[in-house]
């Protein structure tokens, strides 16, 4: 008798035992799910140096727009105060220059939400390779990739007539100088860890076809300057 109460005990602590891994691994598999797919609470604006960055920052932020370039050394941070975005998102303005952008992009890319990439769409043809590298960075890295954090192509200063480029003419050539560097830089990034996303989209590169496996790219217009960012605070409300 005694015998078989021990044994039932025992049946019973093993259900309970085996219910308490289960509980434990599906809240794992959720945290991770969760954690993949662009969870974090920030905001990164991303482009070369003179895209507009600081200006959209401000425009986001809701303090008017500031006149001229400004060049910074180190990163921006605000918060994003916009009617349609109900979530309250950090927003970092990575500096442009290369020597100290992709030092400044990894220290805040683990919390990224949604990047915004822009673009001056004026001096555009002129920059096209260091903004395609730029770029290409981005989308290359490990933690943005795995993460899935959506990725807005803005092209900036699109009020300017004649002068600037239309964002359809800049994701072209952008596509094209991607898919030159897919090639030119495989052997490197295997070594390093990144680029692997990128190595497995079908050629030639597209947006479209990063889009297969979970790196979304969309491309937008607007003028930071004069306060038209109609396109970006939809996108973010949506995405952020």
């Amino acid at each position: 008798m005694q015998q078989l109460q021990l044994r039932e005990m025992l049946g019973s602590m093993q259900i309970l035992y085996m219910l308490l891994v289960l509980g434990i691994i599906l809240c794992l598999i959720t945290y991770i799910l969760h954690w993949k797919v662009g969870s974090g609470d920030t905001v990164l604006l991303v482009g070369h140096n003179g895209a507009g960055k600081t200006t959209l920052l401000l425009q986001l932020e809701q303090r008017g727009a500031c006149k001229g370039t400004v060049t910074s050394m180190k990163e921006s941070v605000g918060v994003i105060k916009r009617e349609k975005i109900e979530r309250q998102l950090r927003v970092v303005d990575v500096p442009g220059h290369p020597r100290i952008s992709k030092g400044i992009f990894v220290r805040h890319c683990d919390r990224a939400k949604a990047i915004v990439f822009l673009v001056d769409s004026i001096d555009f043809m002129v920059q096209k390779d260091q903004v395609a590298e730029h770029l290409y960075d981005v989308l290359a890295s490990r933690t943005i990739s795995s993460r899935k954090v959506p990725v807005l192509l803005a092209a900036n200063k699109v009020d300017c007539g004649a002068k600037a480029h239309s964002v359809e003419f800049i994701r072209k050539r952008l596509e094209k100088a991607l898919d030159q560097l897919c090639v030119t830089r495989a052997d490197v990034d295997a070594e390093g860890g990144e680029g692997k996303v990128l190595s497995k989209v079908e050629r030639p590169f597209s947006f479209a076809g990063l889009a297969m496996y979970g790196s979304q790219v969309t491309t937008a217009s607007c003028s930071a300057l004069h306060g038209d960012i109609r396109e970006v605070v939809h996108w973010l409300s949506q995405h952020g």
